[in-house]
């Protein structure tokens, strides 16, 4: 049984990261790129609310069973692309940076379940939010 889920969820991963891939083939600019796949993983939860829910349930079952390599395997693709994306980027420690923005995007996923509020709403500007972040990043 648990290989049935574990293929089902690698399923679900392998579709949202090519619709994420297929989004940042869309830009030239790295920049606007990178916030369109950002904007896009959180969009996509919105339109699939259960998705959220269905992950959470995966993890939560996965840890209490210690199946740690089966939760490596859908988090890997996800940071992947978004090394690739920060490799565009003037930013250090890519590996790190990609961790950090996915438990930030995992957390906002969850958060909009609880909240609904718009991505780039109150007063969060993603290209000024892009330009500190680079900056940060390059000390």
């Amino acid at each position: 049984m648990d290989a049935i889920i574990n293929q089902a969820m690698a399923g679900h991963i392998h579709a949202f990261v090519e619709r994420l891939r297929l989004v940042a083939s869309r830009y030239e600019d790295s920049v606007e790129r990178f916030w369109a796949v950002v904007n896009d993983y959180v969009v996509c939860f919105d339109e699939l609310p259960n998705a959220a829910t269905l992950w959470l349930e995966y993890w939560i079952d996965s840890v209490r069973r210690q199946r740690v390599v089966a939760l490596q395997r859908t988090v890997e693709p996800i940071s992947i692309l978004l090394v690739e994306l920060l490799e565009a980027l003037p930013v250090r420690a890519r590996p790190e940076a990609a961790h950090a923005l996915l438990s930030y995007l995992l957390g906002t996923v969850l958060q909009q379940r609880v909240r609904q509020v718009p991505f780039g709403s109150a007063g969060f500007d993603p290209a000024s939010a892009s330009r500190q972040f680079a900056r940060s990043a390059a000390q």
